[in-house]
């Protein structure tokens, strides 16, 4: 499927999103040379492929330039973070719409991630992050959610810090309420952002430097063409 632009209509609200069903996409992005903190963000939810998955790879983060990013063979620059593709996500009818779920949050299923050229480096620690997006889309269910990966520098270890949703997605039994547009950029330039359901999953810190490649891109890269993610809004903070 790849990626392309669709359309959905919520609440008689039209929606524009990026699909990505096995594919990955590129932003670039103006950054101030003397960063010390960024953050880039996405209020998202999926769609139905129909049952639960194994195996499709998940990385979100920056990068450098849109040629050779992250779900390329071979990579110029990025860090970020990944879901590997061994873990299992777990699909669950739901109240409302389906909704999938990886493994228990299992530490070092959701991790730190960096690659330059074919190297690929994780960190053994997880974030342990309850990652469960609702898998709406289709059936224009008001399901969206958000997610934060901040990149910090450092020497010689830079640090990636994850915040998003914090619960199991089904809203009617646990007490879920859909973030707005206006409540995503709210909470988009504060360094430690408050919204109900979501939560702070901690730092890890990877070695990385911008030797190979200055970080100017925001890359997603997912890699299964059925149950493909929709992305609504997509925006990045320089918090430091």
């Amino acid at each position: 499927m790849g990626v392309q632009i669709v359309q959905r209509v919520i609440s008689s609200v039209t929606d524009n999103r990026i699909q990505v069903g096995s594919g990955q996409f590129g932003r670039k992005v103006s950054l101030p040379g003397t960063w010390n903190r960024i953050r880039v963000g996405m209020r998202y939810d999926m769609v139905d492929g129909g049952s639960s998955l194994t195996g499709p790879a998940f990385y979100f983060g920056f990068g450098s330039g849109t040629a050779n990013m992250i779900g390329d063979a071979t990579t110029t620059n990025f860090i970020g973070l990944s879901i590997a593709s061994s873990v299992y996500w777990a699909r669950t009818a739901g109240t409302l719409a389906p909704f999938y779920r990886i493994g228990n949050s299992t530490a070092g299923e959701v991790v730190a991630v960096t690659k330059s050229g074919t190297t690929l480096t994780t960190v053994a620690a997880g974030f342990g992050a309850n990652f469960s997006p609702g898998a709406g889309a289709s059936t224009n269910t008001p399901d969206r959610i958000m997610m934060f990966v901040d990149i910090s520098t450092g020497a010689p270890n830079y640090t990636v810090n994850l915040w998003g949703y914090a619960g199991v997605w089904d809203p009617p039994h646990y007490g879920f309420e859909v973030p707005t547009v206006s409540d995503f950029l709210g909470q988009m330039p504060v360094l430690v952002p408050t919204y109900n359901t979501h939560a702070a999953y901690g730092s890890i810190a990877i070695p990385f430097s911008q030797v190979a490649g200055t970080l100017d891109t925001v890359q997603f890269s997912w890699s299964d063409p059925n149950a493909m993610f929709e992305i609504c809004d997509l925006a990045v903070a320089v918090i430091s």
